[in-house]
C-alpha cells in the first residue's frame, strides 16, 4: 500500500498516516498479518522523521488497529475491535455532525441519502 502525505494539510502529518492506513484496512488492501514499512524505512520514503511514522504506529497500536509481531514487525490485527468506548465516541461525533447539516438546512432525506452515498463509497 502507497501512503502518501501532504505537507500543505492542517491536519498532522503522523494523523494523515494513521488514516491512511485505517482507509486501507477498511478497503481490504491491508488484510490480517499484513506487515507495514519499519517507521525508520516509511519515514525515509515520505521524507519525514521517523519518529513522526512511529507516532501514527503507536496511535494505530492504541487503537487496536495494528501491533507488533514476534520479528518486531508492525502488523494489522484482526478486525472486530468496534468497542462499546468506539461506539459511543462514533455517535457522539456523528450526532454532532448531523446537527449542525439540520441546523445548516439539510432535510433528514438529505442527509440519509448523504451517509447511504458515504458508506456506499467507503466500503468498496
Amino acid at each position: 500500500m502507497l501512503i502518501g502525505i501532504d505537507i500543505n494539510s492542517e491536519r498532522p502529518i503522523y494523523l494523515q498516516i494513521r488514516d491512511q492506513v485505517v482507509s486501507g484496512i477498511a478497503s481490504g488492501e491491508l488484510v490480517e498479518g499484513t506487515a507495514l514499512l519499519s517507521a525508520r524505512k516509511l519515514g525515509r520514503e515520505l521524507g519525514v522523521n521517523y519518529h513522526t511514522v512511529n507516532k501514527a504506529y503507536n496511535l494505530l497500536a492504541t487503537e487496536g488497529f495494528v501491533a507488533s509481531d514476534s520479528k518486531k514487525r508492525v502488523v494489522v490485527k484482526p478486525h472486530g475491535n468496534a468497542n462499546e468506548g468506539f461506539i459511543n465516541a462514533w455517535k457522539e461525533t456523528e450526532s454532532m455532525r448531523i446537527r449542525e447539516g439540520i441546523a445548516r438546512g439539510l432535510s433528514k432525506k438529505q442527509i440519509r441519502r448523504m451517509f447511504s452515498s458515504l458508506l456506499d463509497e467507503v466500503s468498496r
